[in-house]
């Protein structure tokens, strides 16, 4: 008796293009490489496109932990500044996840002096404006010394910085808030978690 020919099953299109990833033969190390390979070994004539390609690696952990940054935002004019005190930069680190561990602290207020480099955190159990314009209060009178004030002081265009209150401190020369760039989470997202300590002490303008 003749045996006739063993039919393949056709895969589902997650497990071929799983198959097609896991192979270190095939050039599927982006999003276009994975779909020249799928493409050119499609013997079973799945349909997929690019798009399908780009799912199926953003739920595979390997693919996101190795993604590097593609920013395209409109650059931004550069800070020229020659001596300390004239520009600062503030921002807010989120410490939420392990306020119970830190006496409650939500956040910490880092400036950070823009010739210098020189920084100082100041923790908050809020960000409420009232809490920041404290801070920032605190640091012009009793942290610096007095002689030694920022003419500018730049933040993000959040809602706690746009506070009357921060705005009306009265140590500030100009305040200036900037759009919120979407991807400054991802660029800030090491120093934020890294190990804070204030440099005060090392100030050569602070008291």
């Amino acid at each position: 008796m003749h045996r006739g020919k063993r039919q393949r099953t056709v895969p589902r299109l997650t497990e071929y293009i799983l198959n097609i990833w896991l192979d270190p033969s095939t050039t599927s190390i982006s999003i276009e490489g994975l779909y020249r390979s799928a493409s050119r070994h499609n013997v079973f004539e799945l349909e997929f496109t690019v798009d399908d390609i780009r799912i199926f690696l953003s739920h595979q952990s390997t693919y996101k932990r190795h993604l590097g940054f593609n920013l395209q935002y409109k650059q931004q004019k550069h800070t020229i500044v020659h001596i300390p005190m004239v520009k600062w930069q503030i921002d807010l680190a989120d410490m939420q996840n392990s306020a119970e561990h830190n006496d409650g602290i939500n956040y910490l207020l880092t400036i950070i002096d823009v010739f210098s480099k020189y920084a100082l955190e100041i923790p908050l159990q809020n960000k409420q404006g009232q809490t920041i314009a404290r801070a920032l209060d605190y640091v012009f009178r009793i942290k610096i010394n007095k002689a030694y004030k920022p003419m500018i002081l730049l933040s993000d265009n959040g809602k706690e910085f746009n506070a009357k209150e921060v705005k009306q401190t009265q140590y500030i020369s100009v305040y200036r808030t900037q759009r919120y760039i979407d991807a400054l989470e991802l660029i800030t997202e090491n120093y934020n978690h890294s190990y804070y300590q204030g440099f005060a002490s090392k100030c050569p303008f602070c008291r």
